[in-house]
């Protein structure tokens, strides 16, 4: 297909109606008004001076408020109504679907009938007799179509009127809000006629008010607003800023602290990711979160401007990514304080020096083998974390082989659903950017920085010295397409994983001119999984291989990430209570978090009520933590249960490894039979195999070993 070809040119395309101002009651008045002269109108121009053009294969969609002339200007295009200015070219014939139904005669029988609407559509009668029984079949109208369509309901006509449209594959086709024609099961059968009919390489001009529908059916959309066109381009990005005209979002005035949504507070989990700005952090951090799970290890992140005290008593260490040592001097100092430690991830020579100052933190992390030695010449314990293959990954990359070389050789007919239909119109119209007699090659930028555009240039520049003809596209995260206007070369933007892998499928080869290890690594393994060349650099004669792509999952390379942070953490003590007062478990509590704060454990105290405050005790301050308020999902070396109703929770709590239980005073005997309270009590009595009891009552020591042969140590409240 000659996706070049132009199917329709408006050239300074105008049009206006003519008002009369004056009130005219009849014919006769009308006459004399004229006659004299003194019958007035008022000029409404309803678009002037609209230029643009429509390839072959393309759809487009037409969006604009009531009165904005879609439908007329369709109509011109269609050839009903003649402009007033300009003129339209088309490039091939036309099956215009605007008013279904006009033209039918209602005396005549439906059968009548479509031959008469289909020669006003320009079918010849042994076309018409060709497709009968297939207009009839799909009108589903049986037996009524040999009664006059006076007696027919506005769906059975709809129907009738929209087989009669679409019994050829047309090469311009223009549609006006008639995809609601009939009954609901009728109108997926319509919908997916249309559908078929898009991908089968007509082209389409489209109006309808459903943004939705605009959305997935259209890869371009012209807006016309105050006879003007407003906007035209990318679907989603003219339909973006049309919904935010016709429905804007109420202004909220957003603090400058508190530009992002700051969940760590709520979760008390085992790492704290901190990160700095960059378009490509947060899937970076999905694939270390991902990494870390599967070596049983739950993480949250935090951006580096929005890191409190509160967060950090939450999490057992921190690992900062990319993040600079002087902007979060303050927060590595917190850590130090609480007896918790943190691990810097990062490839920068500059960063890594002022981090290595530091005596704080115990190791480091990176993507590169030159960030390794980096690290190394720094003397800190480094890890090489290779990037892992991600599940989100693998499923794209799946998907993109299937469309490519599965999808694309199907018939229209062959798709079961609407959503493989989408797809294959949507893979068809990037396969038709591909020039078919030279070779197609995508270039790969990755992050995009203004500064670094110079150095794009020089590359793209080799690249074009060693093929000349061939035909280059530079394929760009979406936002950073603007750095490259006026460029010769495609420009090809992605948004997502999903739009990235069906770039990366319509070429002859991949050549990767980014900078980031990272996304070197997503770009190589996706070209391999999807069987595309892949090219290191612009000066590459031979494509590199990745034969170890499938075996660097996050599974594989998560147990070794996992294991590197639990040798860096201080594994957390815990004590749990319902309320933190004047109590002698709670002065217990107080004792002993002290005493483990400093043999250098790291130290939290959890409450089932509210928690406004700290356990001091000996000069040491311990984070009080309340479960009502941050959800818990931290793994914990050693948990103490200072009361009844905090040893029923770290019996249920799975990711202990050693419990332990605070008997304050026996009182089993004290409780009403078959009551709550007597459950709860024999739940906490009764000793368990993997639990060590303590007291500080003697009664309870003494019933202890008498009744189940326990043997509670003994400790003592410290005097005031």
């Amino acid at each position: 297909m000659d996706q070049n070809k132009i199917m329709i040119k408006a050239e300074d395309l105008s049009m206006r109606f003519r008002l009369a101002s004056d009130k005219v009651q009849s014919l006769k008045e009308f006459v004399i008004t004229s006659l004299n002269g003194k019958l007035k109108f008022n000029d409404f121009w309803v678009f002037q001076d609209l230029n643009f053009e429509v390839h072959k294969g393309e759809i487009v969609g037409i969006v604009g408020r009531n009165g904005a002339g879609k439908s007329t200007l369709l109509k011109i295009i269609a050839g009903v109504l003649a402009p007033t200015r300009g003129k339209v070219t088309l490039g091939g014939n036309v099956v215009p679907m605007l008013e279904l139904g006009s033209g039918f005669d209602f005396e005549l029988s439906g059968r009548e009938n479509i031959y008469l609407n289909g020669a006003i559509l320009g079918y010849s009668k042994e076309l018409i007799d060709k497709n009968y029984e297939d207009i009839l079949k799909f009108s589903e109208l049986g037996d009524f179509i040999h009664e006059p369509i006076r007696n027919y309901s506005s769906g059975m006509m709809m129907r009738l009127a929209f087989s009669i449209a679409t019994i050829i594959n047309p090469e311009i086709l223009i549609v006006d809000e008639i995809l609601a024609v009939g009954d609901e099961s009728f109108q997926k059968k319509s919908k997916r006629k249309m559908l078929e009919l898009m991908g089968g390489g007509t082209t389409v001009l489209f109006v309808s008010h459903s943004l939705p529908q605009i959305r997935e059916m259209c890869n371009r959309v012209i807006w016309l607003d105050g006879g003007r066109i407003r906007m035209q381009g990318d679907a989603k990005i003219v339909c973006d800023a049309y919904e935010d005209v016709i429905n804007p979002k109420p202004a909220i005035r957003v603090e400058q602290n508190s530009k992002r949504d700051v969940d760590a507070v709520k979760y008390c989990m085992d790492i704290l990711l901190i990160y700095t700005d960059g378009q490509d952090v947060p899937e970076k951090l999905t694939v270390l979160k991902e990494q870390f799970l599967a070596a049983n290890l739950t993480s949250h992140e935090v951006h580096e401007d929005d890191v409190t005290e509160e967060i950090i008593s939450q999490y057992q260490i921190a690992l900062f990514y990319e993040c600079d040592y002087q902007k979060n001097a303050r927060a590595a100092e917190w850590i130090r304080k609480t007896n918790k430690r943190f691990v810097v991830f990062s490839d920068e020579p500059e960063r890594i020096k002022a981090w290595a100052g530091n005596a704080a933190f115990t190791g480091a992390m990176c993507h590169s083998r030159e960030g390794v030695q980096l690290w190394e010449q720094a003397r800190k314990e480094v890890y090489w974390n290779p990037v892992a293959t991600t599940e989100e990954w693998q499923t794209v990359s799946r998907q993109a082989y299937q469309e490519r070389h599965e999808l694309l050789k199907k018939d229209v007919s062959e798709l079961k659903n609407e959503e493989e239909i989408y797809h294959y119109n949507q893979i068809h119209r990037e396969a038709e950017r591909m020039s078919p007699d030279k070779k197609n090659i995508n270039v790969l930028t990755g992050t995009v920085t203004r500064g670094a555009v110079p150095l794009i240039r020089e590359k793209l520049k080799a690249i074009r010295e060693r093929d000349p003809e061939a035909e280059i596209s530079l394929v760009v995260p979406s936002g950073t397409e603007a750095y490259f206007t006026g460029e010769n070369d495609k420009i090809r933007k992605y948004v997502n994983n999903l739009d990235l892998a069906r770039q990366l499928i319509f070429t002859d080869q991949n050549i990767d001119i980014s900078s980031d290890e990272f996304e070197r690594t997503k770009f190589r393994r996706i070209s391999g999984m999807v069987h595309i060349p892949y090219f290191s650099s612009e000066t590459e004669s031979e494509p590199v291989s990745d034969e170890k792509s499938e075996q660097y999952t996050t599974i594989y390379t998560g147990f070794r990430a996992g294991r590197f942070m639990i040798e860096h953490m201080n594994l957390l003590t815990a004590f749990f209570l319902q309320n933190f007062s004047d109590g002698d478990n709670s002065k217990m509590t107080a004792q002993l978090a002290a005493e483990h704060f400093q043999r250098g454990e790291n130290v939290t105290v959890f409450v089932a009520g509210p928690a406004d405050m700290d356990i001091n005790a000996d000069g040491v301050s311990v984070p009080v933590i309340s479960r009502g308020k941050a959800d818990l999902y931290a793994g914990i070396h050693k948990a103490f249960a200072m009361d009844a109703s905090s040893f029923t929770f770290i019996l249920n709590y799975a990711n202990i490894r050693q419990r332990s239980y605070y008997v304050e005073k026996w009182e089993p005997g004290q409780v009403t039979p078959g009551s709550l309270e007597r459950f709860q009590a024999n739940q906490s009595y009764c000793p368990q195999v993997d639990v060590e009891y303590f007291t500080s009552s003697r009664e309870c020591q003494r019933w202890l070993l008498e009744n189940y042969g326990k043997q509670a140590e003994m400790v003592n409240l410290s005097e005031e």
